[in-house]
């Protein structure tokens, strides 16, 4: 035990004056005459004997009083292991988390505001000559410097909630880049906040051994939340005048059932369907909620739901597009398809054209969702390339075997998983199995008959798979060979047959499972993009356009804010890209302009991490960092007054002048009921 005043000990002296008072009493006696005393004499000893045992309490009690207001005026404490001095020049960071789930309410008001408070008592417990770091989840760059208490005072007034949460290891690495201009004589980091367990990713901080810190734990009343996790259409791809079904997911991350929770569907700003869910405590539902594509064109959708007070995560943005017309390619090597044409030429969904392969732009490849490569003798490398890249980006390829060879294709099958044969298999068979529950036959089928009429295979190119290779066999012939493959690639698909369209290989062409495989094959291949994106994030979308020039006319606009911005435009492997930088402010809908033409809509939503509510509580804290490499660690849960108290244990050490009082007053207090009750 140290003391901050140690000189006050001189006032001890003063244990003399109940001594002398003591020692001398001045009272006077008065002498009573009595004719016989004997008769006293025993209960006169006993008094005496008595009064002196009082005495000497009192005095006693007199003594410790004095010693005690002695020792208390010394300030006792016990120095903290931070050892700091708030009058030397340190470094003082303080991380102030502004993220939503800081909206709630603490004790009296958010836990915002509390932390905000703290905050400035941090500030107020040190001296002048420290100089002050504020971080927040926004990681501002007018934060990354030391500012004086003033200074620091005005941007915490600027702070405001809503901001994205950011990772505890991101703040640690921010505050250790903090450019140094003067010489500190030690470092101290206070983060405030209510250690959400999503967003605290302890196992990636980058420990600092000169760095003191302090975890000051905020907790809020409410912790029942609804949330809408996420959302995806039932089919890839969304064709007009049909009926689209979106599944959403709604999470109870709460302790308590919630019944009869409307879900509402809005597209365009028009209510399209409604549901009602009951989600047990810790689980999630998913509801499905269905409309009528009834035109074509970009479409922005909100589905929401009702749960108060945390409403940050009850609307999810989402937006998605309905092509009038599917472009699907045919390349051939010497004559168009028949059955192709028959099919696609004269249908108002598809947009078809057919090639031969000398006559192709391979440059305009990009521009169909879906091609065919129709009987190719040869693959050539610039071709090959082309088609690879227009499947990583997303796009649609089959390979039909020719009548003389299909192993020309090799060259680019292989880098997909699978390998045609060089000689075809002359043995009859036919059709036997359908995976049913791919996507490519979904809602195609009721139920397929035992006795279905399955096509008749005649000849065939057995197609074989590659080791760990994550290709699959959609349609099974009798002797087990594929019929069809599919395998993903990038952000495409890739499907081969084992015959080509004629006559002489199969009657598949003939057969009632031709149009609806060909059909599910074309809707497949509509790209229709990411429904949404997560705030804070970087995102790429591939462009439309070829001319650089148009970069100037790209922009980002908000639907129901001013803001905008001028996207980057980068070419990467080939291919042009507008890239959107982790800077959108607010969730909701965005618009990719060119010129005055809308190319896109683009959603944002806020990260669901913080939705979940869960936290991490003191004694959890003080385990997780208890041996993460700081010099010293400290883990806070008071609030108020109690707070102050607690940055002034951690500057001067713990006080114990209080207590020195107390036992001041209770040595008072009983040397008071010892002259009042004792006779």
């Amino acid at each position: 035990m140290s003391f901050q005043n140690p000189g006050m000990f001189w006032w001890l002296f003063a244990l003399a004056i109940p001594v002398i008072v003591h020692l001398f009493n001045f009272r006077k006696h008065k002498l009573l005459m009595f004719s016989n005393i004997e008769l006293l004499k025993n209960l006169q000893e006993q008094t005496n004997r008595k009064r002196n045992i009082k005495h000497l309490i009192v005095l006693a009690l007199r003594m410790l009083m004095i010693a005690g207001l002695v020792t208390a005026f010394a300030k006792p404490f016990i120095p903290s292991k931070n050892n700091l001095s708030s009058e030397s020049e340190n470094l003082i960071s303080v991380y102030l988390d502004n993220s939503m789930s800081m909206q709630l309410r603490g004790n009296e008001m958010s836990m915002l505001d509390e932390a905000r408070q703290n905050a400035v008592s941090i500030m107020q417990s040190f001296g002048m000559n420290n100089r002050f770091v504020l971080l927040t989840n926004d990681f501002l760059p007018q934060h990354q410097r030391p500012m004086s208490p003033v200074e620091f005072i005005q941007e915490l007034e600027q702070v405001r909630g809503g901001a994205q949460p950011a990772l505890f290891s991101d703040v640690i690495a921010r505050n250790k880049t903090i450019p140094q201009t003067e010489a500190f004589e030690d470092r101290m980091l206070f983060a405030l906040s209510d250690f959400q367990k999503s967003i605290f990713d302890t196992e990636t901080i980058v420990s600092d051994s000169n760095l003191n810190l302090v975890l000051m734990h905020s907790e809020s009343a409410q912790k029942n939340n609804l949330y809408i996790d996420s959302c995806w259409f039932e089919t890839p791809a969304l064709q007009l005048g049909m009926n689209a079904t979106l599944i959403t997911r709604i999470a109870n991350s709460g302790a308590e059932e919630a019944v009869g929770i409307p879900v509402k569907l809005e597209i365009d700003g028009e209510q399209k369907a409604i549901a009602n869910v009951d989600i047990a405590p810790g689980s999630s539902v998913e509801a499905r909620l269905q409309f009528i594509a009834s035109k074509a064109g970009h479409f922005e959708g909100t589905v929401s739901i009702l749960d108060f007070p945390i409403v940050f995560d009850d609307e999810l943005y989402f937006s998605f597009e309905i092509q009038s017309k599917i472009k699907v390619l045919e390349i051939f090597e010497k004559q168009s398809n028949p059955w192709l044409n028959i099919l696609f030429t004269e249908d108002e969904l598809v947009t078809y054209e057919s090639h031969q392969k000398l006559r192709l732009d391979i440059q305009s490849l990009p521009d169909y969702q879906l091609i065919f490569i129709n009987g190719l003798s040869e693959i050539h490398s610039g071709l090959k390339q082309a088609l690879s890249d227009f499947v990583q980006r997303g796009g649609s390829l089959v390979l039909l075997p020719g009548n003389e060879n299909a192993d020309a294709f090799n060259e680019l099958s292989i880098d997909f998983g699978f390998s045609f044969s060089a000689r075809a298999d002359t043995a009859d068979t036919r059709v036997f199995k359908i995976e049913e529950s791919h996507s490519l036959f979904k809602e195609v089928f009721v139920k397929i008959p035992e006795n279905a009429d399955f096509p008749v295979v005649f000849q065939h190119y057995p197609i074989q798979m590659q080791q760990r290779s994550t290709a699959m066999s959609l349609i099974r012939l009798l002797n087990g060979n594929p019929f069809l493959v599919v395998n993903d690639a990038g952000l495409g698909k890739v499907f081969a047959f084992a015959v080509p369209f004629a006559t002489g290989w199969s009657d598949f062409q003939r057969n009632s499972l031709f149009v609806p495989v060909l059909y599910r094959l074309v809707l497949m291949s509509a790209r229709p993009g990411m429904l949404y994106y997560t705030l804070g994030k970087e995102v790429v979308i591939e462009s439309a356009f070829t001319d650089p020039e148009n970069e100037t006319l790209l922009k980002l606009k908000s639907f129901t804010t001013d803001f905008e911005i001028i996207p980057e435009f980068r070419t990467s492997g080939g291919r042009q890209e507008v890239v959107i930088h982790p800077d959108i402010p607010t969730a909701g809908q965005y618009g990719l302009f060119a010129g005055d033409s809308l190319t896109r809509i683009i959603s944002f939503n806020n990260d669901r991490k913080e939705s979940v509510m869960t936290f991490y509580k003191p004694d959890e804290l003080q385990r997780l960092f208890e041996f993460a490499g700081f010099k010293t660690l400290e883990v806070l849960s008071s609030s108020g007054t109690e707070m102050t108290d607690a940055f002034k244990d951690l500057i001067a050490g713990k006080q114990w002048y209080k207590l020195f009082i107390l036992l001041a007053l209770l040595f008072i207090l009983a040397e008071v009921l010892i002259l009042r009750f004792w006779k």
